[in-house]
């Protein structure tokens, strides 16, 4: 058994279809085809029930592909692991934001501290509340910006910046006809929210909870939602989204108590392997919290 036939296997199940595979691994249909079929003979037994006419996994098919999940997953891994460890070795400094708030950051970091301070090896990138919190476990990443409930105790943090979050719905819904939304309109609509409960879901549900608002129909989703898809589902009338003020497009409303994000600036305290990187974090660390 090879990496790669787990690999091939993985992605048809998760594309259902040979095609579909063979263009999202980017090799012909038939590689996908016969790493398959030796995966099979080496197992001896089919993992792909080809009798039926929708794609369908047998009993074996079914206990590999959590299998080949677990190992792919751990391989990709694996990967950024080391990556991580080279480019701290080479000094450079990775710094991730979040999708779905602070969108102005980014592009501040990169007009401003990138083109003043060219010499500093840094690397910008966007991610999702948990993500960045599993890279700094992980020491995949350098610094983070995330809510202030996902801070580990033994991580080094600052206060950031609180933003402020609005209701956003569908041109046809009642709230456009109000100035500003309460806990209690809430009530009986659909939130998209994440399933997982991201560092703005969980602010969402604390602060109905604070105000005593019970939610019949939350319309869950899985993993971060990126704030232009929460956007696009609201505005399609699945529900309401929650997202940053800068974002509204005028389908959105202030809530009222203030509904707020706290974000914070955290890193991971630990042995730093180049030496003079501890004093280039604190300058960036600087930097962000001056842009405030």
């Amino acid at each position: 058994m090879e990496l790669y036939q787990l690999e091939y296997f993985a992605a048809l199940c998760e594309s259902r279809n040979y095609r579909k595979a063979s263009e999202r691994l980017m090799v012909t249909q038939p590689a996908v085809s016969i790493a398959i079929k030796k995966l099979e003979g080496e197992l001896g037994g089919e993992l792909v029930d080809r009798k039926k006419k929708s794609f369908t996994l047998t009993p074996m098919g079914k206990a590999l592909q959590k299998r080949a999940n677990l190992i792919c997953n751990e391989i990709q891994y694996t990967h950024k692991e080391m990556s991580a460890i080279l480019k701290r070795q080479q000094g450079i400094i990775q710094l991730a934001l979040p999708c779905d708030v602070c969108p102005g950051l980014l592009e501040a970091l990169m007009s401003e501290y990138v083109s003043k301070n060219p010499e500093v090896p840094l690397i910008l990138s966007k991610k999702p509340h948990e993500t960045i919190v599993d890279n700094l476990a992980n020491q995949i990443i350098d610094i983070g910006v995330v809510g202030k409930d996902f801070v580990a105790p033994s991580w080094g943090s600052r206060d950031f910046k609180q933003v402020e979050l609005y209701a956003c719905f569908s041109p046809a819904h009642s709230f456009n006809q109000y100035e500003y939304i309460t806990p209690r309109m809430l009530r009986d609509e659909n939130l998209i929210l994440s399933k997982d409960g991201n560092s703005l879901s969980n602010t969402v549900r604390k602060y109905l909870s604070y105000n005593n608002v019970q939610v019949n129909s939350p319309l869950y989703c899985e993993g971060d939602i990126p704030a232009a898809d929460a956007v696009l589902l609201a505005q399609k009338g699945f529900g309401i989204a929650f997202i940053e003020s800068e974002l509204s497009n005028g389908h959105c409303r202030p809530l009222f108590p203030m509904l707020v994000l706290d974000l914070v600036i955290t890193w991971r305290i630990g042995r730093t392997i180049t030496p003079g990187i501890i004093e280039l974090k604190k300058c960036l660390i600087d930097f962000i919290l001056n842009l405030v």
